[in-house]
């Protein structure tokens, strides 16, 4: 038996890739980075991921009624907070997770950079943390 590798399939799994790194591109461009620098030096930062509506659907009869799936998990959040700081170079050597909050249509991670903000840092990182 010969398993022939046609061109549509070889487009067809590029596209899948390609559409499986557009989707996590696209969750990134959706978080928002704020940034906070302290007098002394601290850097803090707030990453906030929006969280999308999904329709409400009820149970009819003697179905059970679906159950909520987070649609990012903290596993996940973690793994996007690591490529927000690969990419913006905001915390240089690491970062201390102070805090997760979850609210009704949005997710935060708190934390704080285990460096020192350089003048640089104040340039490129203004405070845009409304409240901490």
């Amino acid at each position: 038996m010969t398993i022939h590798h046609s061109p549509i399939r070889w487009l067809l799994i590029v596209l899948c890739i390609a559409a499986g790194c557009a989707h996590k591109q696209a969750d990134i461009r959706a978080l928002e980075l704020q940034t906070r620098i302290t007098e002394g030096g601290l850097k803090l930062f707030e990453l906030t991921f929006p969280m999308q509506s999904q329709p409400m659907t009820l149970p009819t009869g003697s179905e059970r009624p679906p159950k909520k799936r987070p649609e990012t998990n903290a596993r996940q959040m973690q793994s996007m907070l690591d490529e927000v700081m690969e990419q913006s170079q905001y915390c240089r050597d690491g970062y201390v997770l102070l805090g997760r909050y979850a609210g009704e249509t949005t997710r935060r991670l708190r934390g704080e950079c285990k460096d020192r903000a350089t003048d640089e840092d104040r340039q490129r990182f203004p405070d845009t943390v409304q409240r901490w």
